[in-house]
């Protein structure tokens, strides 16, 4: 019976924890591809592969009769599709669990994870930080225009440009990648307290804001010195 080869790769220092959500959005996206091109095909989803450094994860499907020999194919091909059409930036017109999974393994690539890739043995496709989807059929409701408060650190612009801002309220880090041609900008709020808006995404779980791309204004936030408020007292009878 033919066997089809789906992998994914995660390039980059890949945490436990990353890899976990990796391998959840992996599922999603095969399940969902499933019942949108063989909904009726019974086909077991075996580990074939697993690789540490890269992180590379390769599964085979294995169809349980003759009648689902083609449909492995078809998803194999889904598959590999679906791979080219988001890293070109192409329209996605998939059902949301596979757009929602595509969306996920973006949300990994935070500067330890460089990239993702989609693919079979014959064909892969990557996807980067700087990599835009354009979900054709759902809106993301985890990715949408915004902004969050917090000091500038770690800037870089290695792979691509970009910085972590240290969340205001719980000290969380939040990956931001900012416009070519913003580093002198960028040296001038190193370890300042800022305002940056753009594109933001959310953890679906926490509605928490876990990355900013697209930004289009950063502005400095005046800190008020320590024990400011005393000046007030006298306000007070």
């Amino acid at each position: 019976m033919e066997q089809a080869d789906l992998i994914l790769t995660l390039d980059g220092e890949v945490t436990l924890d990353d890899f976990a959500k990796a391998m959840q959005r992996f599922k999603e996206i095969v399940t969902g591809l499933k019942n949108e091109v063989a909904p009726d095909a019974r086909i077991d989803w075996l580990i074939d592969d697993l690789r540490k450094k890269c992180a590379i994860a390769k599964v085979k499907g294995v169809p349980a009769t003759d009648r689902d020999r083609a449909s492995v194919g078809r998803i194999r091909d889904a598959y590999t599709d679906l791979g080219q059409r988001a890293a070109k930036g192409e329209p996605l017109h998939n059902a949301e669990a596979v757009v929602q999974g595509i969306a996920g393994l973006k949300r990994l690539i935070n500067g330890h994870v460089k990239s993702v890739t989609l693919g079979s043995e014959q064909k892969r496709y990557t996807i980067k930080k700087t990599t835009m989807f354009s979900p054709a059929k759902v809106q993301w409701d985890t990715e949408t225009f915004g902004g969050a408060r917090g000091k500038v650190q770690s800037i870089s612009d290695r792979q691509y440009l970009h910085f972590t801002l240290y969340d205001y309220n719980d000290d969380r880090p939040i990956p931001c990648s900012y416009p070519e041609g913003s580093k002198d900008k960028m040296r001038k709020v190193w370890g300042k307290l800022v305002y940056v808006e753009g594109i933001v995404t959310r953890d679906p779980d926490t509605d928490l804001v876990s990355s900013i791309h697209g930004i289009s204004s950063i502005e400095v936030i005046r800190e008020r010195k320590a024990h400011a408020w005393r000046a007030a007292l006298g306000c007070a009878r």
